[in-house]
Parts: C-alpha cells; structure tokens; sequence
C-alpha cells in the first residue's frame, strides 16, 4: 500500500468534544522544557535509564561509542537535519543531545567494568576518607607561590 494520507488512522472529531472546529489565529508555540537546567537534568535522568535498559538487554559498548557516537550525533542534527538554520537554539539542543548520547554510552561502557558497576551506581568510593563520609572541602585554599 501505497504512503498516502488516506492509510494512516484519523481520530474522529467528535471524539474530542462536540462544537464547531477552528483555527487558531497565531503561532501555537509548545516549549518542552521549562529552562536549560530543566532540560539537562531529564535528558541526564533518560540518559542513565537508557543505559540501565540497553545493560538488562545485553548491550554492550565500548569506548570509540563514547567519543564517536556523541560526535555523529551532533553533526547529524546541525548539518544533515539542518539544526544549523535554527540558530543558537539549534546548536545548543544539538550540544545537549550529544551530551545525552555521550552520557549513555559512558554509563554502559563504565557498567561492563567491575569498578565501573560501583561508580555508575553511586557505591564508588575513592579513598577511606571518602568511607568514612569525608569528602574534601570546597572551600580549601590554594596557596599563591611567589
């Protein structure tokens, strides 16, 4: 069968309400994201449940998919989808989507590491002070040498 406008299903109109159906006048502009800070932290949260899933399935990554996939990922959007007519909004939804795509592979690639298992899953533990609950201050300062 033939890609026409005719094979693919129609809701009914009445389905969504009775009443006349119109247009709207101006430009219906529908934002995903409430800011940058929003976006990044569910494109993170879907990152680590992807890589959660392609794990249970058996997927396995190694690391040219970290730095090769993100890369291919981005030009794909900015020049083969024309990202790169939307202006900065484009580069940076191309930016975040290369930081999702690399986050993905790195928390797969780490997973099939013993190590690796412990830091995706927030067990690591780099030192005994870091047992103990110790982390370093970030207020420490840093001595000028003259």
């Amino acid at each position: 069968m033939a890609n026409s406008a005719d094979s693919y299903p129609r809701r009914s109109r009445g389905s969504l309400g009775s009443g006349p159906v119109g247009s709207l006048a101006g430009h219906l502009e529908h934002f995903s994201y409430r800011d940058l800070d929003d976006h990044l932290r569910r494109m993170q949260r879907y990152a680590a449940l992807m890589a959660e899933q392609m794990q249970r399935a058996g997927r396995r990554k190694g690391l040219s998919a970290v730095i090769i996939n993100p890369l291919w990922r981005f030009v794909r959007g900015m020049i083969f989808k024309g990202g790169c007519l939307d202006g900065w909004r484009g580069l940076a939804f191309h930016l975040i989507e290369a930081r999702y795509v690399r986050e993905k592979y790195l928390r797969l690639w780490l997973a099939s590491r013993a190590e690796g298992r412990a830091f995706v899953s927030g067990r690591f533990k780099t030192s005994a002070r870091a047992d103990a609950g110790e982390l370093p201050s970030r207020s420490t300062t840093v001595e000028k040498h003259s």
